[in-house]
């Protein structure tokens, strides 16, 4: 069943967080590698451990949003649902990487990630959670699944081409749900746009709505800033929606909470930390030119 509870203290998401992102990987190198890939490896090997680390209400609450948020984008053709069955049970099966070799054979025959995500993973992890909402799979199967899809999600975003890109460098800057101290957001969205930049300011959004508002928007650069600790697990949560929402889009994380717990935004992927304001832009700057270098 789904557990709506999503509560935790610093230290424990400081000792955790590495069990479900697992450390930093280089994206791999051809399509063959998606089984085989350090990425997958790492996240395999430590779900035994997350179940350890972390609270059972916050593990449902991470694995709730894979599974809800791949759902919203499914589209399963009639004469895919045999595969999604295959890919469901591989996701929880005894096998880490059966899944994963059923993603690689779409890939390397042809599939384009992005079909990859709606009609198959995403009806997959519908599947998990209805198995799981009629008691058909205990919780632990549950986020073994949904970290499978996660480890493979995050390989599957090094093979994409982001959007067309606008003609201006342009960003959105946004406050992790649940803070309060805006002003350093404004401050450094003024600061950008002396130095060139187009930036959108999201300020006091909630998450569903903050995550809506960048897929609709489809921005490819986002920057969140939170004043510390306690803004840990909403970052943790918004950075997994994106990651499975907005796939494409590239996340620098700044303020406070980048030079007070830098350690444990790290191991959350994203692509840049901005411990100070020229660091940050320094940042944003490479993450678009990467962004520019990937559409050629």
């Amino acid at each position: 069943m789904y557990t709506n509870s999503y509560s935790f203290t610093h230290e424990p998401f400081c000792n955790a967080a590495y069990w479900f992102f697992g450390e930093q990987m280089s994206p791999p190198n051809n399509q063959s590698d998606l089984v085989s890939s350090e990425l997958l490896d790492q996240a395999y090997a430590d779900l035994n451990a997350l179940q350890m680390q972390l609270p059972d209400d916050v593990v449902a609450a991470l694995a709730r949003e894979v599974i809800e948020r791949l759902v919203k984008i499914q589209r399963t053709p009639e004469t895919e649902r045999k595969t999604v069955l295959n890919l469901a049970e591989a996701l929880i099966g005894p096998d880490p990487k059966a899944a994963a070799r059923i993603v690689s054979e779409h890939i390397n025959s042809g599939a384009h990630p992005d079909a990859v995500y709606l009609s198959l993973l995403a009806p997959a992890a519908e599947r998990l959670g209805q198995w799981w909402e009629t008691d058909e799979i205990p919780f632990t199967d549950v986020t073994v699944g949904t970290g499978r899809i996660y480890a493979i999600m995050r390989t599957l975003a090094a093979r994409q081409t982001p959007d067309e890109l606008p003609s201006e460098k342009s960003a959105l800057f946004a406050t992790v749900p649940g803070e309060d101290h805006a002003l350093g957001v404004r401050m450094a969205a003024d600061m950008a746009r002396k130095e060139g930049w187009t930036v959108d300011v999201a300020l006091d959004l909630e998450h569903d709505a903050l995550v809506e508002r960048i897929v609709q928007e489809k921005h490819l650069l986002v920057g969140l800033s939170a004043a510390g600790a306690h803004a840990l697990p909403n970052l943790a949560r918004l950075i997994l929606a994106l990651r499975t929402s907005a796939p494409k889009a590239r996340i620098l994380v700044s303020g406070h909470i980048a030079e007070l717990c830098y350690d444990s935004v790290r191991l959350m992927h994203v692509d840049a930390i901005g411990q100070s304001f020229d660091e940050a832009m320094s940042s944003l700057d490479q993450l678009w030119t990467e962004l520019t270098a990937a559409q050629k």
